[in-house]
């Protein structure tokens, strides 16, 4: 292979790798927004159970 084409494939694999990054950076935010909006959840469950 030549040089031209070790970079070629270097910076496909880059653009990938940084795709994913986003992909996994956009499930964890929707992770964590699911986390919260059961905190908030349990938060009115507890204050309807006191006095």
């Amino acid at each position: 292979m030549t040089k031209e084409r070790y970079i070629e494939l270097g910076a496909k694999a880059v653009r990938e790798l940084v795709e994913l990054q986003l992909i996994g950076m956009e499930l964890l935010r929707q992770a964590a927004d699911a986390i919260a909006e059961e905190l908030e959840g349990d938060e009115e469950d507890e204050r309807r159970k006191l006095p």
